[in-house]
């Protein structure tokens, strides 16, 4: 049943959970995540290599684990890790949707701001006044 998938916690509840990416939890993970690919992608012949990009922060696992798990993929998978470039939210696909939806917050308070002062410089008391008489001038 879907149900049984979904833990309820009520207020109060004490929950403890460990979600770091270590390296014991990257070792032991990499070769399931492997399998998955090319289960996923079960048209791509066996000998092609998926390329699997990943972010480069920090966190993830020391460096001999990080070779570990790259030789593992490959050897076993032929999948390549390609890390990110460091320090670029505008090529992580996670951190993408939040950097636009920043990006989109501010153009937004910015506009707003720009038609509240033009309300203000011209005697306005709303928008809508604003724009009913340039719409009406023609623009």
């Amino acid at each position: 049943m879907i149900l049984e998938l979904f833990v309820y916690i009520k207020k109060g509840d004490e929950v403890e959970e460990d979600c770091s990416c270590n390296s014991t939890f990257m070792l032991t993970t990499m070769d399931e995540v492997g399998r998955a690919i090319r289960s996923y992608f079960f048209w791509v012949p066996a000998t092609t290599i998926v390329y699997l990009i990943i972010d480069n922060t920090g966190g993830h696992s020391t460096n001999d684990a990080i070779e570990q798990y790259h030789e593992l993929l490959f050897r076993m998978y032929k999948v390549q890790l390609l890390h990110q470039v460091p320090n670029s939210p505008e090529t992580n696909l996670l951190d993408l949707g939040v950097w636009t939806l920043r990006s989109s917050l501010s153009i937004t308070i910015m506009i707003q701001m720009y038609w509240t002062k033009l309300c203000n410089k011209d005697g306005f008391n709303s928008q809508q006044q604003l724009l009913k008489r340039y719409t009406n001038a023609g623009f």
